[in-house]
């Protein structure tokens, strides 16, 4: 029996299958490493199932980035800017929650790590499938990283109504990329700093300093800094 000729149920069964051995698959070994037929022996369906469900091995890595980045700490974090601030002070309140919470799930990762997976197959150059890479940039940049980017500008608007909307851009790319960069550099920064930076007080000390170099480059004042990372760390 073919997966056309399966009832709606087990189809659905077939295909969460296939994202779930992908998921694992992926994130173990690579996108370039996985073959179509290892991914359908590993998810008990045949082999037509994936051009069935998805229609290509590089339209079933692109869906199963999508799910993993669903149940992932980074749409966990970015809920703490998902409603409007009301204040300048909840603003900056609410982006220093977001390091805090961004800053962990980098550095203390649990469950589904779709930043990790992306960053090794973007930015090492390993694939060849231009389908893939083409699905992944344009889709993650669309659905993710463009709303993320709106939301952190929202809230850098209220306690920067002076920048124009391209140094906002720059600002909210600086706060993900000094997070980032503790996630993709992390054994050169540990060694260099000889301690755990996933560990308490040293990932807390960095995500203070981020909020701290990010709103004092606004020209914020210190007082107002202090009570602001004070509220975010209480509420992490």
């Amino acid at each position: 029996m073919n997966d056309k000729e399966l009832d709606p149920t087990k189809k659905s069964h077939s295909r969460e299958a296939l994202l779930e051995a992908a998921e694992r698959l992926f994130a173990e070994k690579g996108y370039e490493a996985v073959s179509t037929r290892e991914l359908a022996e590993a998810a008990g369906v045949n082999l037509g199932a994936i051009q069935y469900h998805f229609g290509s091995k590089a339209k079933l890595f692109v869906e199963t980035v999508h799910r993993m980045m669903r149940g992932s700490g980074c749409a966990r974090a970015q809920f703490a800017l998902t409603t409007t601030p009301t204040s300048a002070e909840d603003a900056a309140t609410r982006l220093c929650k977001f390091v805090y919470s961004f800053l962990g799930y980098m550095l203390r990762p649990q469950g589904p790590q779709p930043c990790r997976l992306m960053i090794r197959e973007i930015f090492t150059e390993t694939t060849r499938d231009e389908e893939m890479y083409e699905a992944l940039v344009s889709t993650v940049a669309d659905e993710y990283s463009k709303p993320l980017e709106d939301t952190l500008i929202a809230n850098l608007r209220l306690l920067a109504d002076n920048k124009s909307q391209r140094e906002l851009q720059h600002l909210a790319r600086c706060i993900l990329g000094q997070c980032t960069l503790y996630a993709t550099h992390r054994p050169f920064i540990e060694r260099i700093m000889n301690e755990d930076i996933s560990k308490s007080p040293a990932l807390e000390e960095l995500a203070e300093h981020i909020c701290r170099f990010t709103l004092r480059g606004l020209r914020l004042p210190e007082t107002f800094i202090d009570n602001v990372i004070a509220n975010a760390s209480e509420k992490v």
